[in-house]
């Protein structure tokens, strides 16, 4: 989009901005100094600062009424049947916003840039009202067993006490929805995860980032290498029953040896709880007006092709890595390997607990045998007649395969 194109564009939070610009035009009333808007003024573009909400609750509760939830549980719900054995248990999450802004710079993260580095929230009281009005427009949806309210900020455990009199109000109110949010590993303790779950919390979205001690002092994520080690720690003791752990790789500082770091911290955590929790790799992103953009940017090595941001594009890089490159092959070629990896864990445990069929069980097999080969890992056995009827050696393959994909990625 090129904003010489446009008319106004309002940056930042707009719901006070946008009814105000409205307000002007429809009245003829000068625009130039409402915060958070862009516009042109004799012929050159101007920028006013951006406008930040104070008090969240000044806002409208969101018009609900508005939306289908109906169709949105329709599709959502159809979409975890197409994921077959990968999928984790059915569930639809209503989400909620609870707070805006992040007080942590992390250098990648575009959160600080759209909704400021000031944390601000909603008073319990007000996501009371939220959820109960969502209950009173969709009760259906809102009681099925599958449905939970999940909470989207980037850091919804930011003050404890909020977090503990939410807890408190949801529970003195009866809503027995389960719920989930996004959460700091270095929020996260074991007191306060108890006292979450016993009022319905069941998930959370950590942002582990990393697993090597220098990408995580050099994105400044204010982390130590076992923070999230403790947090996830917590969560299981807590009784938490999915855990959503991310990491990113390929920062233009990182080498292989760094991204091998992050790999492998991310496959042992997984083994405290295969069943609860579930590992994201993503590859390094730069995002517009992030401290890692500028730097990029400053360097020519970003991307001129703006579609190459688009995240469903799976091979390489968005900017010019000095060891990798834009192509990224062997990062591609290793994040391949770490997703086989991981299904064939899952694949494993699946069989063992009977929850997929032998013939179910080959059939997954032999795709990841042939993708590992088409990726250029030759040394896979095969799947022959008699692993069809012995279950042990049917093991005994995917053992192996697990076993030469370790080495592959962490030696």
């Amino acid at each position: 989009m090129c904003i010489r194109d446009r008319d106004y564009i309002i940056q930042g939070e707009g719901e006070f901005t946008f009814s105000k610009l409205i307000d002007r035009l429809d009245n003829n009333r000068q625009i130039s100094d409402i915060d958070g808007l862009i516009f042109k003024e004799n012929k050159r573009i101007k920028i006013n600062k951006p406008r930040f909400i104070e008090n969240l609750d000044n806002l409208p509760i969101p018009a609900f009424e508005l939306s289908n939830l109906k169709t949105y549980y329709d599709l959502f719900m159809k979409k975890y049947d197409e994921l077959g054995a990968f999928s984790y248990p059915r569930s639809y999450r209503i989400p909620l916003e609870g707070s805006r802004g992040c007080p942590v710079a992390c250098n990648f993260c575009s959160a600080r840039t759209i909704l400021g580095s000031k944390w601000r929230t909603k008073t319990p009281e007000r996501l009371i009202q939220e959820i109960l009005r969502i209950e009173e427009l969709f009760p259906k949806i809102f009681h099925a067993e599958d449905t939970y309210i999940t909470f989207v900020d980037n850091n919804f455990t930011t003050s404890k006490k909020h977090v503990l009199n939410f807890c408190s109000l949801k529970k003195k109110s009866k809503i027995d929805i389960p719920w989930a949010a996004l959460t700091r590993a270095t929020d996260l303790t074991y007191d306060l995860l108890k006292a979450m779950v016993n009022t319905g919390f069941f998930a959370t979205y950590i942002g582990g980032e990393s697993g090597d001690p220098d990408s995580l002092l050099n994105i400044g994520k204010k982390y130590k290498l076992d923070s999230t080690i403790n947090a996830v720690k917590a969560c299981i003791k807590a009784n938490v029953q999915r855990i959503i752990v991310s990491f990113i790789v390929g920062f233009p500082f990182e080498n292989m040896n760094a991204i091998k770091n992050t790999l492998e911290y991310a496959y042992k955590l997984r083994e405290l709880a295969p069943d609860r929790i579930i590992i994201s790799i993503y590859k390094a992103t730069p995002f517009p007006s992030t401290p890692l953009w500028k730097e990029l940017e400053s360097q020519g090595k970003l991307s001129p092709n703006l579609e190459n941001y688009d995240p469903t594009i799976a091979k390489g890089l968005v900017f010019d890595h000095p060891i990798f490159g834009y192509e990224a092959k062997e990062l591609d070629i290793l994040l391949a390997l770490w997703k086989k990896l991981t299904a064939l864990k899952i694949l494993e445990s699946k069989f063992v607990d009977h929850q997929l069929s032998f013939q179910q069980f080959v059939q997954y097999m032999n795709r990841i045998i042939f993708s590992l080969k088409s990726i250029g890992l030759k040394q896979i056995p095969r799947i022959t007649v008699y692993m069809l009827f012995d279950k042990k050696q049917l093991l005994a393959l995917v053992d192996t395969t697990i076993k030469k994909i370790e080495n592959f990625i962490f030696d």
